[in-house]
């Protein structure tokens, strides 16, 4: 990849989160707001249910990347499932983004700030790597398929990469971009794409629960009102 374009597209997120940041009031996500918070508990099921059905759990001893951690809230989830500290890592492209992170998890757990085109881990490091809203802030389509290459790169053999993001386009914020299942396929080939339409739609989720939970629930039963994918992807196994 080349590294021109790799830069290129580091600062422009890094603009773009800038931006949000100005623009975006400091509680806007904030569980403490209905529709937040309803949304965190469907995907909190959703996550459950997949490592259930999966080789996966329990989680006590597997080991958990994710990729554009954040502040680390879906890493202090996998905590609540049991997940042990020291088996659980985070990468993320903002510094204080990570300074946020080593301030609410474990030290025990491994937390970076880099670019996760070159993802400092060994060949088959992780049985889960897990992303959630990454892909759709990159709009470089080599960006994207180099970062799920070092996705795939430290997936042991039988791992599972988790997939949270939005699949529809935001006509208000031309710094993401949805990713449809064949854009996802570009990014992943010759794995097996297990994704379904999650999430209502967050103005729809705000207008609704502030009257009724009920409603929020209701609604985001009805499929094209959705507005994201929730799921799971795995390398095939080469034929013999």
């Amino acid at each position: 990849m080349s590294t021109m374009v790799s830069r290129a597209e580091e600062n422009r997120v890094k603009a773009a989160y800038d931006k949000r940041d100005e623009s975006i009031p400091e509680n806007f996500y904030s569980l403490l707001k209905v529709p937040n918070l309803l949304r965190v508990q469907e995907l909190e099921r959703k996550l459950a249910r997949v490592l259930t059905r999966s080789e996966h759990q329990p989680v006590t001893n597997k080991k958990i990347l994710e990729v554009g951690c954040g502040c680390g809230l879906w890493l202090i989830e996998f905590l609540r499932m049991g997940a042990r500290p020291e088996n659980l890592a985070g990468v993320d492209l903002l510094e204080e983004r990570i300074a946020d992170a080593k301030q609410l998890l474990p030290r025990a757990a491994t937390l970076r700030c880099g670019n996760s085109e070159l993802l400092d881990f060994p060949d088959g490091s992780f049985d889960i790597v897990f992303q959630s809203m990454l892909f759709s802030s990159i709009l470089n389509r080599k960006s994207r398929r180099q970062i799920a290459s070092e996705m795939l790169r430290v997936l042991a053999p039988g791992g599972t990469i988790l997939w949270y993001d939005f699949f529809l386009n935001n006509p208000f914020n031309a710094d993401v971009q949805g990713l449809r299942k064949k854009d996802i396929a570009e990014c992943f080939p010759n794995c097996r794409i297990q994704l379904g339409a999650t999430t209502l739609a967050p103005p729809l989720a705000r207008s609704v629960s502030r009257n009724s939970a009920v409603l929020y629930w209701l609604l985001s039963a009805v499929p094209f009102l959705r507005s994201h994918y929730f799921g799971s992807i795995t390398p095939r196994k080469p034929v013999s």
